[in-house]
């Protein structure tokens, strides 16, 4: 049976995908919704370089990673759509897709945002868009590895 997996995480592609997740999840392709990298050629060659040869990658924009999604394009495969932002997961959801839950693997710090928990730093967009895609009932769980305890990010999160 096939199945679609989200994550976000601002690396997208790096070894604890390749290495963990898509070895415990069985994955068959990885679909990266990324607009900034959908229209950078260095980025999807290194992007591209990073997974092994045996795995298929795709890398879409935003808009048309939905499409693809919604037209059932990978209804055959084990897909891990990767993501980079929280307001990127809440476009696709607000575009028709609707995820059981949306995995939360990385989110580094930076000037304007403040760590919640290990590898998690947020800012006021991020919350925003956490709150709205948890408002619409989608279970939001950080899991750096597949081992990991699932921790419900909005434990965490002030509204």
């Amino acid at each position: 049976m096939s199945s679609v997996f989200f994550r976000i995480d601002d690396r997208l592609i790096h070894g604890v995908v390749v290495q963990s997740w898509v070895k415990a999840l069985d994955i068959e392709h990885i679909v990266v919704a990324d607009d900034r990298v959908a229209n950078d050629q260095m980025q999807k060659t290194l992007l591209i370089m990073a997974v092994p040869p045996s795995l298929k990658i795709s890398i879409f924009s935003i808009k048309e990673s939905v499409q693809r999604l919604k037209k059932g394009e990978f209804n055959n495969e084990n897909v891990l759509v990767l993501i980079s932002t929280p307001c990127d997961a809440l476009f696709l959801v607000k575009d028709g897709l609707n995820p059981v839950s949306i995995n939360v693997g990385g989110l580094h710090f930076a000037p304007g945002k403040k760590q919640i928990l290990k590898a998690i730093s947020v800012n006021d967009n991020d919350i925003d868009a956490f709150c709205q895609i948890n408002d619409m009932g989608i279970k939001l769980e950080v899991r750096i590895i597949p081992s990991d305890t699932s921790v419900d990010i909005m434990k965490y999160i002030k509204k």
